[in-house]
């Protein structure tokens, strides 16, 4: 009896302890279209929270600051999948300031909108949103795994 009690608590110490036993699932590594996603969406994201700052420190509209505190989560949700494949971030942290050309561009533009009034800065953040939801749209059908869908 002894021994059978002996037993249970050392296998409950060893299933307790993590570096005893580990329950994780490998990584199934990432396609190339999915590491390609995940570091668009990473400056997309940086893109949308960059706008909605410019237009916060133009108009002082309280929705601007809410909505790039946002898309701030939005990055380090996307640095934290960055991160747990293993996956540089390239995404500049200097504001304004894109890698890809494409977001480089948009984001001049939707700050130019944003500078004429700032029914023309919620315009601007009215196309982010379209633009995200689109290319999230896009993304979901290059994966099939839990923890890009999510």
């Amino acid at each position: 009896m002894k021994k059978m009690v002996f037993v249970a608590f050392l296998t409950a110490i060893m299933l307790s302890n993590s570096s005893y036993v580990s329950f994780d699932k490998a990584l199934v590594p990432l396609s190339q279209a999915e590491i390609n996603d995940l570091k668009f969406l990473r400056e997309e994201e940086k893109l949308a929270r960059d706008v909605y700052l410019y237009a916060y420190d133009k108009y002082h509209l309280k929705i601007f600051n809410n909505i790039s505190q946002s898309e701030q989560r939005h990055m380090n949700s996307v640095l934290n999948l960055l991160s747990k494949y293993g996956i540089p971030d390239s995404a500049s942290t200097e504001k304004g300031v894109f890698n890809n050309p494409d977001l480089q561009k948009l984001y001049n533009s939707l700050t130019k909108q944003a500078d004429i009034s700032s029914v023309e800065a919620l315009k601007a953040g009215a196309t982010i949103e379209d633009l995200d939801i689109n290319d999230i749209d896009d993304f979901t059908a290059n994966t099939t795994k839990p923890d890009l869908l999510n």
